[in-house]
């Protein structure tokens, strides 16, 4: 008698385990990975309570499906958070570093003064300026610019002049302690700063900024007598610098202004003049128009006694229209 054999019946592989991922996948989105633990680590002006309350991260969330990058944004909307990170941290744990954000220059406006960070923050508007920081003028924020938000004025290119003095001056530890009194940005091209209220120092575009500073700062401190008083002018970049003193710009300005003077007296001369020949143009060209006028009138009382054959009346008469 022939035994049947019996065929096994083979379980599909890959259906089998896209459904155990789908399954495991479900469970760590909703069993497993829950929130159980926040990090801080960094300076701050806040408490961890504020921290973790302005992230948006709660307990028990989902550790895969929790937004950090938002995190992240929600962190630095305090007004003195320059920085942070957030990281996950299997199985069930949160890291967050925070850079608290330092004043480092006020932003002298027409009605305001704004304390700004390092990193071009917004911190607070005031009426006076704080002691002790870099003064900046020509800054020209935007309207509407509120502390927490980032400095703008409105023109990407004079924004990024204005971040590099910063940056260069505060990783080179300018300050006004150093004697660096005033900062004027108003022209992006022509940046210049007051080195104890007694030496304005012009430094052009923001090209090579650390050379510049360090090759001015070296002659403001080391070749200038204490009491000097004038304009240092950085000439082609950081390779040369002329300097000239208070009594010099005074004979300057006071010859300039001589200069000018006798420029404008002349011009209102040529001026006056040019009027005057005007004028007689004019008058002689009045006096040619009554003489043609008065010919005019004569030739036609003389064609009016001519006898009417003759063609001279009408030439006359087109004559005189073609003067009026």
């Amino acid at each position: 008698m022939a035994v049947r054999r019996q065929r096994k019946r083979s379980v599909p592989f890959m259906p089998v385990l896209i459904l155990v991922l789908i399954v495991f996948g479900v469970l760590c989105v909703t069993v497993f990975f829950k929130i159980d633990t926040v990090k801080l680590t960094g300076s701050s002006n806040y408490t961890p309570e504020e921290l973790v309350d302005a992230s948006g991260i709660k307990a028990g969330a989902n550790l895969i499906v929790t937004n950090m990058g938002a995190a992240e944004k929600n962190i630095e909307k305090l007004v003195y958070v320059e920085d942070a990170t957030v990281k996950r941290s299997f199985p069930s744990s949160v890291s967050i570093n925070v850079t608290a954000s330092t004043p480092v220059a006020n932003f002298i406006c027409d009605r305001n003064v704004l304390l700004v960070s390092q990193g071009g923050k917004v911190l607070e508007s005031s009426e006076e300026p704080k002691a002790d920081l870099l003064d900046f003028y020509g800054t020209q924020p935007a309207p509407g610019i509120v502390p927490g938000d980032k400095y703008t004025s409105g023109d990407p290119r004079k924004d990024e002049a204005v971040n590099a003095v910063i940056a260069c001056f505060t990783e080179e530890g300018y300050t006004a302690g150093d004697g660096i009194t005033s900062i004027d940005v108003t022209d992006r091209t022509q940046i210049s700063f007051m080195y104890q209220d007694r030496i304005k120092v012009e430094i052009g575009n923001i090209n090579d900024l650390s050379s510049k500073m360090r090759f001015a700062m070296e002659i403001l401190e080391n070749r200038l007598e204490d009491r000097r008083e004038g304009v240092l002018t950085l000439i082609g970049g950081a390779a040369r610098a002329s300097f000239m003193d208070s009594d010099s710009i005074k004979k300057a300005d006071a010859l300039y202004e001589s200069n000018l003077e006798v420029y404008e007296s002349k011009k209102a001369e040529e001026a006056a003049q040019a009027e005057a020949e005007a004028a007689a143009r004019a008058e002689a060209e009045g006096r040619r128009k009554e003489e043609t006028t008065v010919s005019g009138e004569e030739e036609e009382e003389t064609e009016e006694t001519s006898p009417p054959e003759e063609t001279e009346e009408e030439e006359t008469e087109t004559h005189i229209v073609m003067y009026e």
